[in-house]
């Protein structure tokens, strides 16, 4: 009979915890959300993870690890991002009517670390998904315009390796032009 360590489940967040974790993390946001660079590395972004969750650990009695306290952190995201992004949305509002209720201390601080284009979008920016871009047909001919077959033909003939170009023949070239406009045909047929 073989004696395995059982899993045991851990203590759930609690609110206290869970507003620590929040406050550990505002204080670290640049290092752990920023770029890396030289002198900042993935193992650097590691330790400061290690050092949240042992402060954490300190302070509420409860042992965390990295990946408890990191969990928990994008758990805690999925969960008030969609209240902030309405919240943020509600603030922006015209019409006269009074704007919904402010961010709470918790939600307030998640929209300092992130910034408010993580739940805003970017104020000019494009969208460039499918449904936007299919949804209006003159928009997309405006955004996006053919590229003349001549050009794309030149493209191709350039991109080959210098030494296929100097092999390729006259009737090469033809045909390659041939399955060159032959496509751009079907795309552009509905």
């Amino acid at each position: 009979m073989t004696t395995e360590k059982s899993k045991t489940r851990s203590k759930n967040f609690t609110q206290e915890e869970i507003m620590s974790l929040v406050d550990l993390i505002h204080d670290q946001k640049s290092k752990l959300f920023g770029a890396l660079t030289s002198t900042l590395t993935f193992d650097d972004k590691n330790k400061i993870w290690e050092e949240i969750s042992g402060r954490l650990s300190e302070l509420n009695g409860n042992v965390r690890t990295r990946d408890d306290v990191m969990k928990k952190w994008y758990n805690i995201l999925t969960k008030h991002k969609p209240r902030i992004a309405d919240k943020l949305a509600s603030a922006r509002k015209t019409g006269g009517g009074p704007a919904d209720a402010d961010l709470d201390e918790i939600e307030a601080k998640i929209s300092s670390i992130k910034g408010k284009e993580a739940f805003e979008g970017i104020e000019s920016g494009i969208d460039l998904s499918l449904e936007s871009q299919c949804a209006n047909d003159e928009t997309e001919r405006m955004l996006i315009s053919p590229v003349p077959s001549e050009d794309i033909e030149e493209i191709k003939f350039f991109q080959q390796a210098p030494r296929k170009r100097h092999r390729l023949e006259n009737d090469e070239l033809e045909s390659t032009k041939r399955a060159i406009l032959e496509k751009e045909d079907k795309n552009w047929r509905f």
